[in-house]
């Protein structure tokens, strides 16, 4: 059976499940969480390189977003084909843009 996709049903995008807010909780009161940990061990000059090396990885994913891969195409998934590939003529464009832009520069300053 599908179901109806009526706005205002569920949880909000967002709102954490009564699962994770009793687990981040817990970690709470127990003073440190896995990943101050991790940070911990990573910063502490002292500690194994290869253990603050394992420590940066693992920690990694909870700090910095994995970045997706994206396809650049043109119209009907082509491939991008640059529209000339005379050597003189993408010289030509490329010191007009930068004329350009250094024209800009020095007005706006």
């Amino acid at each position: 059976m599908a179901r109806s996709s009526t706005s205002g049903q569920g949880r909000k995008k967002g709102v954490k499940n009564k699962k994770t807010l009793e687990l981040q909780q817990r970690v709470a009161k127990g003073g440190i969480s896995p990943l101050d940990y991790m940070l911990k061990v990573m910063r502490n000059p002292r500690a194994d390189l290869a253990r603050r090396d394992d420590m940066g990885k693992a920690a990694a994913p909870y700090v910095h977003p994995r970045l997706n891969s994206v396809e650049a195409t043109g119209k009907g998934g082509s491939p991008l084909i640059p529209p000339t590939s005379d050597p003189l003529e993408v010289a030509r464009k490329l010191a007009f843009l930068l004329n350009s832009a250094n024209r800009k520069t020095t007005t706006e300053t």
